[in-house]
């Protein structure tokens, strides 16, 4: 049969060898029979596995324990061999270094960072003895336990999820090696927004505050107005990106756009601002600073990540306003608002949402329709009419 036991211990009376007798169960001196091995064994099978063990009854375990997995038709050298190259953390770290190569820096990161907690959690284990069950208590229980989110822990099952799929497509391993993840739900939370009259009036409150670049206004304005831009797409913009001829601005490789451009129509008095203010190089950002207003911004540099909060919450704290961050008080409230004059589907193709779930936490419910159906179930005689336009009012009777 395939493979052997064998010892380094040299018989103590006659320093010769000790070699395996299978059917006493043990490696022994051929000269003194009596003489028995009682450390350092080590199992040979093939030319590509030997392993170690502290006692005989370990080293025989495993020599039966692959003769089994050659007989099924099951056994995978790999799963044996030094380096551990089925280890957990040695294949995450080949996955991330291809992916560096496929997506931006910033999905890199979260890749990164999801792929790091099971690897905290499972170490070097082999991917082939990384159950099903493991998984659903990693994700469920573990993370949960950890401080992480539904949303964060249903990302994580995404990006092992993408793991997984790799290792298969490569021939890694089988696809009836991999692990099924579990069925993981998640709910987002809603922001503050602001009515149409209240964002208005903290532009005008930014205005106010920062004459010294009215680029921090127009970038105000680019938020509330181009609801399809996010914020990191506002200080990428750069100024060859922008063609004040046809009006038109294009973002490379917008962010959640599957990395395709955008391309977004401008309307006419934000074309006039951006020509009435200094021209720069094309390779320059649109957004930058004039000056420098905040510690460690650079004239001509582009705005950081924190400076359209900053400015936002300011103007904000002028007001009185609280508890508004800049994506709701900006984004969400510019949708929310866009819902008295155009439908849900409109508004749609405008933000540019390509799942219903994502696009509910901006399109928020018409709280004033909902408020006159709940007076018809209270049992108000007469509401307003909250059946569209040229409609009759219904009363209850």
């Amino acid at each position: 049969m395939t493979g052997n036991i064998y010892t380094d211990q040299k018989c103590p009376v006659c320093n010769g060898k000790m070699v395996n007798d299978a059917n006493r169960r043990g490696c022994f001196c051929k000269k003194h029979p009596k003489v028995v091995a009682t450390e350092r064994f080590r199992v040979s099978f093939g030319r590509d596995i030997m392993k170690r063990f502290p006692t005989y009854e370990l080293a025989e375990n495993f020599l039966n324990g692959v003769r089994y997995e050659t007989y099924r038709g099951t056994f995978d050298k790999r799963d044996y061999c030094a380096g551990t190259p089925l280890g957990l953390d040695t294949l995450s770290q080949k996955w991330l270094k291809i992916k560096a190569t496929e997506v931006k820096p910033s999905t890199l990161a979260n890749l990164t960072r999801y792929i790091g907690k099971a690897v905290a959690k499972f170490g070097n284990a082999n991917i082939k003895e990384i159950q099903a069950i493991d998984l659903e208590y990693f994700l469920k229980v573990h993370l949960s336990e950890a401080g992480l989110s539904s949303k964060s822990r249903h990302d994580c099952k995404s990006c092992l999820n993408q793991f997984f799929t790799w290792l298969v497509a490569t021939k890694t391993i089988r696809q009836d090696e991999c692990p099924a993840l579990p069925e993981m739900s998640f709910e987002l939370g809603w922001r503050n927004i602001v009515n149409k009259e209240t964002q208005q009036a903290i532009l005008e409150e930014i205005e106010r505050i920062t004459p010294h670049n009215p680029r921090i206004h127009l970038a105000f304005l680019f938020m509330t107005t181009y609801v399809d831009l996010r914020p990191v797409d506002i200080r990428n913009i750069k100024e060859r990106d922008v063609d004040l001829n046809s009006g038109r601005l294009t973002i490379p490789r917008a962010s959640k756009n599957r990395g395709r451009s955008k391309h977004i129509p401008l309307l006419q008095e934000d074309i006039d601002a951006i020509k009435a203010m200094p021209k720069g190089f094309p390779d320059q950002h649109l957004f930058r600073h004039e000056e420098s207003e905040f510690h460690g911004a650079k004239v001509g540099h582009g705005f950081g990540l924190r400076i359209l909060y900053k400015w936002w919450k300011k103007a904000c704290a002028n007001l009185k306003i609280y508890d508004v961050d800049l994506y709701g008080g900006c984004r969400h409230s510019s949708v929310t608002a866009m819902g008295e004059h155009a439908t849900p589907e409109d508004i749609k193709k405008a933000t540019e949402h390509s799942t219903n779930t994502a696009f509910s936490r901006y399109f928020q419910p018409d709280m004033e329709t909902k408020k006159e159906i709940f007076r018809l179930a209270r049992g108000v005689k007469h509401v307003s009419n909250i059946y569209g336009p040229g409609q009759k009012t219904k009363a209850v009777k």
